[in-house]
């Protein structure tokens, strides 16, 4: 018995295709300079057209805080007047009737140094009730007139922190009720006119107490000279 054994020759074969692979490679390393030389002209002209647009942002930005700056808080030995508008959320006792506090304050600086003012403020906060759980029937709304002093300290520019304590009256359908501690913190930016603020306000009195988180906005301008 004959066995014949069947031996396929690929040498021909694995010779044309290396050839094709290194005509390919011979094609792509000529192209390659070209390729290179292209790309690094574009990436330069991309880098130089980012530095420009980087350098008009910030010379913008930098006119803007120059222009402000100035006018962030009242001058030394300025006055100013803010009239703003709060809106808040109760915190405390008074969750169980209130769902939420709307009023406005006027607010009187005087300047120490271009950071650092002493302020005076005044106003009326309202606090309107909720339903009644089973009824139609709301709760007795009140309000509340707060007085308090304090400063307003920039530490960065247009970023300031506000401190004042003070005294709360609150003011009922049967007339005026008991009169709380107040203290109430803040934290701001201000322009030359425009103020944006969050605060806590904090009213205490033994056995009573309640608050709210607020955001405030104020309109402000220089009195006097």
């Amino acid at each position: 018995m004959t066995i014949q054994l069947l031996v396929y020759d690929y040498s021909r074969e694995f010779e044309l295709i290396s050839k094709q692979k290194f005509t390919l490679k011979s094609n792509a390393f000529l192209k390659l300079p070209v390729l290179v030389s292209n790309k690094y002209l574009l990436k330069s002209l991309l880098m130089k057209r980012a530095s420009r647009s980087i350098a008009a942002v910030l010379a913008l930005a930098a006119l803007f805080f120059t222009t402000n700056l100035k006018a962030q808080t009242v001058p030394a030995g300025g006055w100013r007047m803010g009239i703003g508008f709060d809106a808040g959320d109760p915190t405390g006792n008074l969750t169980i009737s209130s769902e939420l506090v709307l009023g406005g304050t006027i607010s009187l600086q005087y300047g120490i140094t271009n950071r650092f003012a002493v302020v005076l403020t005044s106003g009326a906060d309202h606090f309107l009730s909720k339903y009644i759980p089973g009824t139609t029937k709301r709760y007795d709304s009140f309000g509340i007139i707060p007085i308090k002093a304090g400063f307003k300290a920039f530490f960065l520019p247009h970023v300031y922190f506000d401190g004042e304590i003070g005294e709360g009256v609150e003011e009922t359908d049967s007339g005026t009720g008991q009169k709380k501690f107040l203290l109430s913190p803040a934290l701001g930016i201000a322009f030359r006119h425009w103020d944006f603020s969050a605060r806590y306000d904090s009213y205490y009195t033994p056995g009573d107490n309640y608050g709210f988180v607020a955001v405030r906005i104020a309109y402000g301008f220089a009195i006097g000279k």
